[in-house]
């Protein structure tokens, strides 16, 4: 896409901001000029400080040229909304040099979609219809396909008098302002300790907040999924019996969409 657009600058701009994770340059996560140097030489290595999802996302904005630094000397943390593994997503509100307020979401794209109202669009918020909702899904399920974590993006104004930042009045009414998609390959290492629990006898599951999509993509690179296993997930998991479900655990391998709750039934 044109990426001088308001569109892309407002993606870029949600995924450096809404993110509590550091680039460091040689060990060094000083905010300015000097950062990268170490010892009065150039330090070429980056690395990640923090959760290496939101790393990735600090990545993608950086090489766009937002950094959240430079962001920040304009716009100041007013409010966050955690991540936890029940909501499937976090949120920030940031306060504006003219003192307005705005909030930035990040999370699972089904989650995030149905706080949605509206899609940015040509410098506009237009109502998201319900055929635009199908087709971000579509492309949320084909990224999925390709063993790519997703996340949404989308963000909202809120009035600059605003005090209470709850879920219920930060995370509504939210405008729609992407997908990203990232590669988080098993390890060599992950893929060879399967191999060798199969040998051994021993039957491997998974078990993963991902996508459906994703976790099977993943299940099946690391041998873990193969022809006539079952994948459950969590809302699937929440509609049967104890007793439905102790007869399907033996054939299950990838569980996908859970929440802790559901990991400590499964355990």
């Amino acid at each position: 896409g044109d990426r001088q657009g308001p569109q892309f600058q407002l993606l870029m701009k949600a995924a450096a901001l809404c993110n509590n994770a550091t680039l460091e340059r040689g060990g060094i996560s000083v905010k300015g000029l000097f950062r990268g140097l170490a010892g009065g030489q150039r330090a070429r290595e980056w690395s990640v400080l923090g959760d290496p999802t939101e790393g990735a996302l600090l990545v993608m904005a950086a090489k766009a040229g937002f950094w959240r630094e430079r962001l920040e000397s304009r716009e100041t943390r007013a409010a966050e909304i955690p991540f936890d593994s029940d909501r499937k997503r976090m949120s920030v509100v940031y306060r504006q040099p003219s003192g307005s307020l705005t909030a930035y979401t990040k999370g699972a794209p089904d989650m995030v979609l149905e706080l949605c109202t509206h899609i940015y669009r040509g410098g506009l918020a237009v109502p998201l219809t319900e055929r635009e909702r199908e087709r971000i899904l579509a492309l949320n399920s084909s990224l999925a396909e390709g063993a790519l974590r997703v996340l949404a993006l989308a963000y909202r104004e809120l009035p600059g008098e605003v005090r209470e930042f709850s879920e219920e009045n930060v995370e509504r009414r939210l405008i729609f302002l992407g997908l990203a998609g990232m590669i988080d390959p098993p390890r060599l290492s992950a893929v060879r300790a399967v191999k060798t629990c199969r040998l051994a006898g021993i039957k491997v599951v998974m078990i993963t907040g991902d996508h459906q999509q994703t976790a099977c993509a993943v299940g099946r690179e690391m041998g873990i999924l193969t022809k006539g296993d079952r994948v459950l997930t969590g809302p699937e998991l929440d509609r049967m019996s104890v007793a439905e479900f102790q007869e399907q655990a033996g054939r299950v391998s990838v569980y996908a969409r859970v929440s802790p709750k559901h990991k400590l039934q499964i355990v």
